[in-house]
């Protein structure tokens, strides 16, 4: 089933194509034990975690493959991991993850960190699912079981997801004043900043009108435009012990808990998607409480809004 006359670039993949792969999915469900996507290195990452939010429920494997060299070049990996994904795709476990080098990671938590070389993904330790060796996929214990009575007619389908982010990497050289001028390009629904560690931001002034980030904050918080916190690690957390951090959410920043790499602006675009009014644009409040809310198991709910709670 083809949804274009000629395959795309992956780097041309945003969530109308996730929604293509979804449809046949979701047409095919009740006909096929799993299913197998291929795709780009490039936007793998994002294809598996939006295909996560697209299939809340779902009870059967969807198993990403790719490979860093195509089939019939010299030293090609393409086959191997084809097979791999094949294999995964006829296992017992459920949900869209990725079979990649001899290991199966969790969708939600798979990160691109090599252009060349065999081992192009990398994840936190936790959320590998399986290996594959000796031409057999071999689960590991914590692996979500299939679900058989999941069928077509109560899969959960969620087709909303909306453009409209930017990201910021914060660093010793930037102006905490730039964050401002996101909150005006009529194209930027909403930021998210990757900060030190586990949500922190500068808080202290190098001159006397110098704007922190803390300040920054503040003024968009005010403007009701959300500033999303991430961590740049991949098993990060935005739950900083550090005045820093906290002085941060206190101002009005929307944690990002413990969602990482591509899950979150997959999440936020999730969210704005569910928060939006035709006539009004996004609740901001209502956009607060989605974004702290675990909705395919990729926050801990024990995270809480620290504006809510200062009222």
């Amino acid at each position: 089933m083809e949804a274009h006359e000629k395959p795309i670039d992956s780097t041309n993949g945003r969530w109308p194509h996730w929604m293509s792969i979804a449809n046949a999915i979701e047409l095919l469900y009740d006909h096929f034990d799993g299913f197998v996507v291929a795709g780009g290195t490039d936007t793998m990452d994002y294809l598996l975690s939006g295909l996560n939010f697209v299939f809340p429920n779902i009870g059967k494997p969807v198993i990403g493959a790719a490979a860093q060299k195509p089939v019939g070049s010299w030293g090609e990996d393409a086959i191997k991991n084809l097979m791999f994904s094949l294999s995964a795709a006829c296992e017992d476990l459920s949900g869209c993850h990725l079979a990649f080098y001899d290991v199966l990671r969790d969708g939600l938590h798979v990160f691109k960190v090599k252009d060349k070389g065999y081992d192009a993904f990398d994840g936190p330790k936790q959320h590998e699912l399986g290996r594959y060796e000796d031409g057999d996929v071999k689960p590991s214990r914590n692996v979500e079981k299939r679900k058989p009575y999941i069928e077509k007619k109560n899969l959960h389908v969620r087709s909303e997801f909306r453009d409209g982010m930017t990201v910021e990497h914060i660093n010793p050289f930037g102006a905490a004043e730039s964050l401002l001028h996101k909150a005006k390009d009529p194209f930027s629904l909403a930021t998210i900043v990757l900060t030190y560690g586990a949500g922190n931001v500068r808080d202290v002034k190098m001159w006397e009108d110098e704007a922190t980030h803390v300040d920054a904050i503040k003024v968009l918080h005010g403007m009701r435009y959300p500033l999303i916190l991430g961590s740049p690690m991949q098993d990060g957390r935005v739950d900083s012990p550090y005045e820093s951090g906290t002085m941060a959410l206190l101002a009005g920043a929307v944690s990002g808990g413990n969602t990482t790499g591509s899950t979150l602006p997959v999440k936020l675009s999730r969210c704005l998607a569910l928060a939006w009014d035709p006539e009004k644009g996004y609740d901001y409040r209502m956009l607060r409480e989605y974004m702290y809310k675990n909705h395919v198991g990729e926050f801990d709910e024990n995270i809480k809004d620290r504006m809510l709670e200062k009222k």
